[in-house]
C-alpha cells in the first residue's frame, strides 16, 4: 500500500500509520517552527525537520553548483502560543528581536505575560514564508491572497520568476494527520482568512513553504517540485502490516494465509471433489471451506476474514491489493474446481488479480517499484499469492481438469513457444516444485535447485529467442498484440529472465528486466491473462514468480517492525534545529559544537522517544567532553565455532583505545559476554563506560535480515545526536586503534569505506559516515532502498548510493550522492584483507586492521583459526604501552608477511550475489546478450 494513499469513500475510520522506520522522514519532509511554542506543543508540527536544513538553496552556489535546487524549503507550521493570564509564555519573533528570544547559547529566554501584553499593542499579522535561508514576513490583512503573497517572494527573490514559485501549507485548522494529509501547492485566489482562523491574534503565526519548480527538459513546462517529492519518496506497506482497518486484521489473516500455505503441500493437494458439505455462508453467496476439511483449515483461514475481504471487494482491494487477492484465493481454492465454473469468487479473483497488478506510473530506473504494478512482489511480500497459485495450477494441471474448458482457438498457436513452455515446465516439476512451501525446505541462501533450475532453461530461452527474434523485448508488446492467445506463454519467457536476471549481475537500464517501464509492463500483460488460462499454462511462470523471493537478501518487514521509529529521529533533529536556528548545517553545527550536543543529549535522554535512544542519549553524556565524537558499532549473531569470540573482540576493541562502542546481537548470551567485558573495564577504572550492549528484536526470514537490521537501525540516530558513525565487522583484527586516522580522512570525505585489495566494488566491513544534515538524508534514502528493493545486496547498494563502481543498481534513485563526498580507505597498507598486503616492514606501523576475509572464498575454520591465534598472542596486552604495540605489530607481521603482494591497478570490478548458474555466462558475455 503507498503510504498516505486515501481508503475508499466508505471508510474514514480506515486510518493507516505510516509503515517504513526512518523512510518516512523522506516524505514527511518538512522544516520546523524554528521560533517556537510550547516545549509540549503537538507532535505533527515537529515532526517535518530535515528538507529545510537539508537542500539549502546556499549551498548549490556555495558549492559552485550550477544546478537549480530540487526545492526549496518545505512544509509549513502553524505556531501558537500560550495566552493564559499570568502565565510565562515563549514568544516569537513576531514580538521581539532575536537577541530578546534566544540566549547565546541558543535557548529559549522567557518573559512575562504582562511585557507579552505590551508588546501585542503593535501586532501586525504577517505570513511567515518557510525558506532555506529563514523566513520571510509579508504583512497581511484577511483578503490577501496567495498570488499576492507570491508576488512579494519574487520581489524578495528575484533571481526565481514568479511562474517558478509556488507556496504550499495545509488546511484550514488542520492538525493530526490532516497536516500532512491536506499539504499541497495553493492557488493564488485563496485567501489568509480561508486558510488561518486565527490571523488577527497576536502571538499567532501562519507559514507557508516556499518550493521551487523545475523545468522538464523534455516539455519544457515548469513541474512542482512538491509533488514530484512526494512521488519519489512513497513508501509502500508491502504486508499491509500497519493498517487499521476495520475491513480485516490484515495482520492475522496474512498470517492464517501463510500457516495455510505452509501446510498444503504440491503433491498432496486437497481432494475437494470428496467434500461438498459447506460450511457457512457470508455476505452475498460466498462459499467457504468443506466440513471435511475444517480439521486442516480452519485454524488457518478464519472465514470471517476472507468474507469481510469478498464482501467489501472494493474497498478491501484500496487498503491492500495483495492482501485482498491472497483472501480471494483461498477462498477460491477450497470452493472451486480450478476456477472451470463462472462463479462470484472467481470473478472477485479475477479482478483482485488486475488490481494488484495495476501498473503505476513509473518511468524513471531509479524511482521505487510499487507495491501495485510490480509483478515479483507475488513472491516477495509476506503474501503468498504465487506459492498458492502455483501450487494451486500444477494440481489442476496435474488433471488436466481445465482443457476442456479452454477451447482450441484459445490457445497459443505457436510451435515454438509451446515447446519452450513444455521444457521449463519439466525443468520446474523438477526443482522449483521441491523448494513451495509445504512440499520441502529451501535454504535461506543460494539455494541450489534454483541454479538447476535456471541452468535447464537457459537452453531453452537461448532456443526460443534464435527462433523467433521478434520476442526480444523491443518488439515483444506489437507481438503479443498479434498473437492474444499466447499472453501467457510470452509473460512466461519475459518472468524468465527476470529470473535470471535475479541470479546474476546487473545491466544497462534500458535492457533491464528490473527497470520500473519493464516491470510495469510486464504487470499489464499479466493483468489480461483469464483465471483458467493462468491455472492452465501458469505453473512454470507462477512457480518462478514464488522462487523469486528465495533470491532475496532482506524482508520487507525488516525495518517496519524496527525499535527505533522515524519520530526519534524527527524528535531529535527538531530539537538540535531549534538550539542553533542560523545553522545552515544543523547536525554539523552539533558535532562542532559540545556545548549543543551535550545539551542535545540531555533532552533526548528524558524525552518521549524510544528507549534504546534515551539510554544512548545517557550513555553518551557519560564522556567527558575531550572524547573523539564518534561511535564504533558491532554485531554478532549465531555460532562461529567459538563461544568466546564476542568478548575476546569486545576485550580487544577497548584494549586498543575505541572511544565508544556499541555492540548489537539478538543472542541474549553475547549480550551477556558483552555486558561481562564492560563490567571488567569499569573494574579496570575506565573514566566512563566505553561499551553499551543493544539487543536488536527482528527475526530470521531472510539470511541478511539480522545483519542489515543491527548494521542500519541505529545509524540515524547517532547521525542525527551530532554523531559520526564507524562500523567494524567482528571478524576483524583491530591491531591499532582507527579513530584518529578516520576522523582526519574524514575532513575531506562525507563517507569512509573499504573495497577489496584487488577488487573495486565496496566492502562495507568497514564504514565512517560523518555526522551532517545531507549524510542523514542520504542514509534515509539508502534504508528505504534497502526497505523496497530486498534483491539488492546491502553491499551492492551501498557502493551505487555512492556513485563509486555500480552504475545501474535497480531503485537507487539518480543523483542520490549529489552531496555525499566519497574516500575509499588503504586496503593495501592500512585497512587491510587476507587478500593482501602491499607494504613492508617500515609501512608496519601505519597497519591497523586485518579483516579477515578475501576476494576467494574462506571457510569458517581458516577465520577462526586465524582470528584466534591473532588474540591468543595480544590480548594479554593493555595496549597502553609503546613495547606492547611493538610486540603487537610483530604478532600482525607474522601474519601479513605469507600475504604480500602488489596491489593490482587497476582492480578488476566486481558484484555480490552472482550465482553459479550464471557465472560462465557473465564470464563469456552471453549474459547480457539474454535481455539485449
Amino acid at each position: 500500500m503507498n503510504v498516505g494513499k486515501t481508503a475508499a469513500p466508505a471508510a474514514d475510520q480506515f486510518h493507516r500509520i505510516s509503515t517504513c522506520t526512518y523512510l518516512q522522514a523522506v516524505q514527511q519532509e518538512a522544516a520546523p517552527c524554528l521560533h517556537f511554542i510550547r516545549e509540549a506543543t503537538t507532535r505533527d508540527f515537529i515532526r517535518m525537520v530535515f528538507k529545510a536544513q537539508f537542500t539549502l538553496v546556499s549551498t548549490a552556489a556555495e558549492r559552485g553548483s550550477s544546478s537549480q535546487p530540487s526545492l526549496a524549503p518545505p512544509f509549513p507550521c502553524w505556531c501558537a502560543m500560550a495566552e493564559e493570564e499570568g502565565q510565562e509564555v515563549i514568544f516569537t519573533e513576531n514580538t521581539a528581536p532575536d537577541r530578546e528570544i534566544w540566549d547565546e547559547k541558543g535557548g529559549l529566554i522567557k518573559k512575562g505575560a504582562a511585557e507579552i501584553a505590551e508588546r501585542d499593542q503593535d501586532h501586525v499579522p504577517e505570513v511567515k514564508v518557510l525558506t532555506t535561508l529563514g523566513m520571510f514576513a509579508v504583512p497581511v490583512t484577511a483578503e490577501t491572497t496567495i498570488g499576492e503573497i507570491r508576488q512579494k517572494v519574487q520581489e524578495w527573490k528575484p533571481e526565481y520568476s514568479l511562474e517558478q514559485i509556488e507556496l504550499v501549507c495545509k488546511d484550514k485548522d488542520a492538525w493530526g494527520p490532516l497536516f500532512n494529509k491536506t499539504s499541497r501547492p495553493r492557488d493564488d485566489d485563496e485567501t489568509v482568512e480561508s486558510l488561518w482562523s486565527d490571523w488577527d491574534i497576536p502571538r499567532r503565526m501562519m507559514q507557508v513553504a516556499l518550493w521551487i519548480k523545475e523545468k522538464n527538459e523534455e516539455t519544457g513546462e515548469w513541474e512542482s517540485t512538491f509533488w514530484k517529492m512526494l512521488e519519489e519518496s512513497k513508501c509502500d506497506d508491502m504486508d499491509c502490516g500497519s493498517i487499521r482497518s476495520s475491513v480485516v486484521d490484515w495482520t492475522r489473516l496474512q498470517q492464517s494465509a501463510a500457516d495455510f500455505n505452509r501446510a498444503w503441500a504440491l503433491n498432496a493437494p486437497p481432494n475437494l471433489q470428496e467434500h461438498t458439505e459447506m460450511i457457512g455462508t457470508i455476505g452475498s453467496g460466498v462459499r467457504m471451506i468443506s466440513a471435511k476439511l475444517v480439521s486442516v483449515v480452519e485454524q488457518y483461514v478464519r472465514a470471517v476474514f476472507v468474507g469481510r475481504v469478498l464482501q467489501l471487494p472494493v474497498v478491501a482491494s484500496d487498503e491492500c491489493p495483495l492482501g485482498s487477492l491472497t483472501a480471494a484465493v483461498l477462498a477460491l481454492v477450497c470452493s472451486s474446481d480450478c476456477g472451470t465454473a463462472s462463479t462470484r469468487e472467481a470473478e472477485l479473483v479475477e479482478m483482485f488479480w488486475r488490481r494488484a497488478l495495476q501498473a503505476s506510473q513509473l518511468n524513471g530506473f531509479g524511482e521505487v517499484p510499487s507495491s501495485e504494478g510490480a509483478p515479483w512482489l507475488l513472491g516477495t511480500s509476506a503474501w503468498p499469492v504465487a506459492g498458492l497459485l502455483a501450487k494451486w495450477s500444477s494440481n489442476c494441471t496435474r488433471r488436466s481438469s481445465l482443457r476442456q474448458h479452454v477451447p482450441a482457438s484459445g490457445r497459443c498457436a505457436s510451435a515454438k513457444l509451446n515447446e519452450f513452455i513444455a521444457e521449463i515446465h519439466v525443468a520446474a516439476d523438477r526443482t522449483l516444485a521441491a523448494l513451495l512451501p509445504g512440499s520441502g525446505s529451501a535454504s535461506l541462501i543460494f539455494d541450489s535447485r534454483l541454479d538447476f533450475y535456471a541452468m535447464a532453461a537457459l537452453p531453452a530461452l537461448r532456443r526460443l529467442h534464435e527462433a523467433l527474434p521478434e520476442l526480444r523485448s523491443s518488439r515483444q508488446e506489437a507481438w503479443t498484440g498479434q498473437q492474444d492467445p499466447c499472453t501467457t506463454e510470452v509473460a512466461t519467457k519475459e518472468v524468465l529472465l527476470l529470473f535470471l536476471r535475479l541470479l546474476g549481475p546487473t545491466v544497462h537500464p534500458g535492457t533491464d528486466p528490473l527497470h520500473p517501464a519493464r516491470t510495469a509492463s510486464l504487470a499489464k500483460t499479466l493483468a489480461t491473462v483469464r483465471l483458467q488460462r493462468l491455472l492452465e499454462k501458469g505453473w512454470p511462470l507462477l512457480a518462478m514468480l514464488a522462487a523469486s523471493g528465495l533470491t532475496t537478501w532482506r524482508s520487507h518487514g525488516l525495518y517496519p517492525s524496527a525499535q527505533v521509529k522515524v519520530s526519534d529521529v524527527e524528535a531529535v533533529v527538531s530539537t538540535a534545529a531549534i538550539q542553533d536556528p542560523g545553522a545552515t548545517d544543523v547536525l554539523e553545527a552539533v558535532a562542532t559544537q559540545r556545548s549543543l550536543q551535550r545539551n542535545l543529549w540531555q533532552k533526548t535522554s528524558s524525552s518521549d522517544v524510544s528507549p534504546i535512544l534515551r539510554q544512548i542519549a545517557t550513555w553518551l553524556l557519560e564522556a567527558p567532553d575531550d572524547v573523539p565524537q564518534v561511535v564504533f558499532m558491532t554485531m554478532f549473531f549465531g555460532d562461529l565455532g567459538n563461544a568466546t569470540w564476542v568478548a575476546r573482540f569486545l576485550d580487544r576493541a577497548l584494549v586498543v583505545g575505541l572511544p565508544r562502542l556499541i555492540f548489537v546481537s539478538p543472542d541474549q548470551e553475547y549480550l551477556d559476554d558483552c555486558a561481562d567485558v564492560a563490567q571488567v573495564w569499569k573494574d579496570r577504572g575506565d573514566a566512563y563506560s566505553r561499551l553499551l550492549c543493544f539487543r536488536s528484536l527482528s527475526t530470521v526470514v531472510r539470511p541478511y535480515d539480522i545483519n542489515n537490521y543491527a548494521k542500519f537501525v541505529l545509524l540515524p540516530l547517532l547521525l542525527a545526536l551530532g554523531m559520526s558513525y564507524a562500523w567494524l565487522d567482528v571478524d576483524i583484527f583491530v591491531a591499532q586503534n582507527p579513530t584518529q586516522r578516520l576522523v582526519d580522512l574524514a575532513q575531506e570525505a562525507d563517507v569512509l569505506t573499504t573495497d577489496h585489495f584487488d577488487e573495486t566494488c565496496l566492502n562495507h566491513g568497514v564504514i565512517y559516515v560523518k555526522a551532517s544534515d545531507r549524510t542523514l538524508m542520504w542514509v534515509l534514502s539508502y534504508i528505504r532502498w534497502m526497505h523496497v528493493y530486498p534483491f539488492g545486496h546491502d553491499q551492492n547498494g551501498w557502493d551505487a548510493f555512492l556513485g563509486h563502481s555500480i552504475k545501474f543498481e535497480p531503485s537507487v534513485p539518480a543523483k542520490v550522492n549529489a552531496n555525499i563526498t566519497l574516500r575509499v580507505l588503504d586496503t593495501g597498507k592500512e585497512f587491510l584483507t587476507l587478500t593482501g598486503w602491499a607494504g613492508e616492514d617500515a609501512d608496519l606501523p601505519a597497519a591497523l586492521l586485518l579483516h579477515l576475509t578475501r576476494t576467494t572464498p574462506i571457510g569458517v575454520m581458516e577465520k577462526r583459526t586465524r582470528f584466534f591465534e591473532l588474540m591468543d598472542s595480544t590480548l594479554a596486552s593493555s595496549g597502553s604501552s609503546s613495547d606492547e604495540r611493538r610486540r603487537d605489530l610483530e604478532v600482525l607481521r607474522r601474519t601479513l608477511i605469507p600475504l604480500r603482494a602488489s596491489q593490482p591497478s587497476p582492480k578488476r570490478s566486481c558484484y555480490e550475489g552472482i550465482h553459479v548458474a550464471v557465472e560462465q555466462a557473465v564470464t563469456d558475455g552471453s549474459y547480457w546478450h539474454l535481455f539485449e
